[in-house]
């Protein structure tokens, strides 16, 4: 399992708890060395079959400094390497053209049978991209505190790159984020 912005390790801490005999091969990665500092620290050791990654990608909001994709960014892992990819509010802070790198590289790293779970803020009747909306749920301060997208673009921009929708729960993830699940397209 990869945990794309897996920060304090929430997922790993869950799983680790569920899974007390036979825990799944884990990877956390985060562009916050602190959060993976952290990890490695108190989680890592406890649990061999976890480990965590920092990768100093730029990020407006988390990471500004960080290195810029372009079309030329791999994530360093082998073709195939996973069963399931996983990302919690990640989406939510980026603009489409780093997500289509990323969407990208999970039909890479997807195992013929992998799965994706993503969460976004999409919406139907608003403006395809759209960074910290007036009048949208909080007062989102800073920058790519909140993207939304529109429902219909953010379907297409996954479909786009060659994953498919398996299922879509709208507005039922934190602060009214939509959850998306998606495997390889056929």
């Amino acid at each position: 399992m990869l945990d794309i912005g897996c920060g304090t390790g929430r997922l790993a801490i869950g799983l680790h708890a569920l899974c007390k005999e036979a825990t799944p091969q884990y990877i956390g990665m985060d562009i916050s060395l602190t959060a993976v500092r952290w990890c490695r620290k108190h989680i890592a050791r406890k649990h061999p079959s976890s480990s965590f990654l920092h990768l100093p990608l730029h990020n407006e909001r988390y990471n500004p400094t960080g290195i810029r994709l372009d079309d030329a960014f791999r994530f360093p892992w082998h073709d195939a390497s996973f069963d399931a990819i996983y990302l919690y509010s990640v989406f939510s802070h980026m603009r489409s053209p780093e997500i289509r790198i990323y969407l990208r590289e999970f039909r890479r790293l997807l195992r013929p049978s992998g799965h994706v779970f993503l969460t976004a803020f999409t919406e139907d009747g608003v403006p395809s991209e759209e960074e910290n909306p007036a009048n949208y749920r909080d007062a989102w301060k800073g920058p790519l505190h909140c993207v939304r997208f529109a429902k219909d673009y953010f379907a297409r921009t996954i479909t786009e790159s060659g994953l498919t929708i398996d299922r879509y729960d709208q507005g039922t993830e934190t602060d009214g984020q939509s959850g998306y699940y998606l495997s390889l397209a056929a």
